[in-house]
């Protein structure tokens, strides 16, 4: 609900879209560096919410339409935090 009225125009209607398009992207950047890379709980917890992030932005219709690179940055993300938790139980099982 909040990424969808910081990328509306009625989120800050002074800001232009790049400058909205660059706060998300910056916030994403902020998931990515997060040291949680040796933690399963948080690797779980980052790949729910930022996956159902990237439905509900495909699923409304205004948002899809202008977020695209924010889209292909979170499957990105996605695919990243899933990897890491694999790695992270593979590692376990290897015990």
């Amino acid at each position: 609900m909040t990424l969808r009225h910081r990328l509306s125009p009625y989120g800050k209607p002074n800001f232009p879209l790049v400058q909205k398009q660059e706060n998300v992207i910056s916030l994403l950047y902020r998931i990515e560096d997060m040291e949680c890379h040796e933690h399963g709980g948080y690797l779980a917890y980052w790949i729910a919410n930022t996956s159902e992030l990237l439905y509900f932005i495909k699923q409304d219709r205004d948002i899809s339409k202008i977020s695209h690179d924010i889209q292909d940055r979170l499957a990105e993300c996605v695919q990243r935090l899933f990897r890491y938790l694999t790695h992270l139980v593979q590692n376990e099982l290897d015990k």
